[in-house]
């Protein structure tokens, strides 16, 4: 019941100041609801102290009520047990007193997709505000547009490298709330990665990488956790697969690792595809295969590493933040066109055609043994596999839209992409 009176009464701020006994009324005090002061303990007596009201009044079982006015004087001194909501509303109304509704505090909140872009790219924001607003004001130093009335905006342009505060203010009508993060996107035309690590390095690490043309064998935890080799590269092309071993020292038999390649080189390490391997659990060494997308985008871009102890109670295993043990290594990889021709295709003897097609195209396989052929679009998504694969294979693409697509073909030798054009 002590709680009903704060429902119903709780927001004449400095005119009454109520309390609650507890069951066992052994620990309950007056509690004066200041909203500029603060709250305030104070006795039945109206002496300042906060004493035990069963020590005064030797109240117990059941919950009950008193009003203290805000200079500390007894209003009411006749506590007595209550059972309804009207046995604290009518002595409180018989004081002149009346219930207020409460103001509704609104408090402003938001979340972007992406906090570190490129310029050029553009940003989502959500809006996470509480308690209802009706209303959104939201302003973009440094974006396109700058500013919108939108719940959650779409699409903000940022051009410009640079580092940009985003505000918003909320309102219901009558109240309004503005929250700004400072610094809160970064654009730069150098993409900044998130920080990754390890709270300790006592434990596991990585002693050895080998991927490609990278063979990194140094040994030992970075500070942090963290070791920056990114002027170690390597060069990979579009459409193959390339094996990759991780190696630990003072592994353990719990520890697992992931790699991460930034395809689309926009500065994170997020995107679906992005996740290039997943070991077992063990004690190392990892090893397993990264197939390259023939989507990816040439040039310089990010291999990120991290290996970390499932069983331990922070364990993380995404690319950013810390884990508390493990270690994270960063590389440069290199990414190169495959330069497929428009034409009839040959790859490790393979061969596609006509292309471009327009009905039935045709793939041949000789001395190799295929385990399953896919078909995707320019973003990578499969539309159809086979693995019933037979020396000559036939595909009828009539159905499929004009445009580019890839064949993806799974053999003994590794992944092969190949490009067609259907008509």
């Amino acid at each position: 019941m002590a709680n009903q009176a704060y429902q119903y009464f709780g927001c004449n701020y400095h005119d009454v100041i109520f309390i609650g006994v507890n069951q066992d009324a052994d620990d309950a005090a007056c509690e004066a609801w200041d909203i500029e002061n603060g709250v305030e303990y104070i006795t039945i007596s109206g002496t300042s102290g906060g004493a035990d009201i069963f020590v005064d009044y030797g109240i117990s079982a059941i919950p009950t009520m008193c009003l203290i006015a805000s200079d500390h004087t007894v209003v009411m001194q006749n506590i007595t047990p209550i059972e309804s909501v009207s046995d604290i509303i009518t002595p409180l109304e018989a004081q002149g007193i009346s219930a207020n509704t409460c103001d509704i505090i609104l408090i402003a909140d938001f979340i972007a997709s992406a906090n570190f872009i490129m310029p050029g790219e553009a940003i989502d924001f959500t809006d996470l505000s509480l308690n209802s607003p009706s209303s959104w004001s939201w302003s973009f130093p440094g974006g396109t547009p700058e500013t919108s009335s939108e719940q959650n905006p779409t699409g903000i342009l940022y051009s410009n490298p640079g580092t940009f505060d985003v505000t918003l203010e909320v309102s219901d009508g009558t109240n309004t709330n503005s929250f700004t993060k400072f610094g809160y996107i970064v654009v730069s035309e150098v993409p900044v990665y998130c920080d990754a690590g390890t709270v300790s390095t006592i434990y596991e690490y990585i002693d050895a990488v080998s991927f490609n043309t990278i063979n990194n064998s140094e040994t030992g935890s970075g500070t942090g956790g963290y070791q920056d080799y990114t002027t170690i590269s390597t060069t990979i092309n579009q459409g193959h697969s390339y094996p990759i071993t991780i190696g630990l020292g003072n592994g353990y038999s719990q520890d697992k690792a992931k790699v991460w390649i930034d395809w689309n080189q926009d500065g994170d390490l997020l995107d679906s595809d992005e996740m290039v391997f997943e070991s077992e659990i063990g004690d190392g060494p990892f090893t397993g295969d990264v197939f390259v997308p023939a989507t990816s985008v040439p040039g310089n871009t990010r291999m990120r590493i991290r290996i970390w102890d499932t069983s331990s109670p922070e364990a993380n295993d995404t690319p950013c933040g810390d884990s508390d043990w493990g270690e994270v290594e960063d590389y440069t990889v290199i990414i190169d066109s495959t330069g497929v021709s428009a034409d009839e295709l040959i790859n490790n003897n393979i061969i596609i055609f006509p292309n471009p097609v327009e009905n039935k195209i045709f793939v041949s396989i000789q001395d190799q043994k295929i385990y399953r052929i896919e078909l995707t679009d320019l973003t990578g998504k499969i539309i159809f596999q086979s693995e019933i694969i037979e020396n000559m294979n036939c595909f009828d693409l009539s159905e499929n839209n004009s445009g580019i697509y890839f064949f993806r073909i799974y053999s003994d030798y590794g992944i092969s992409t190949h490009k067609i054009i259907v008509k």
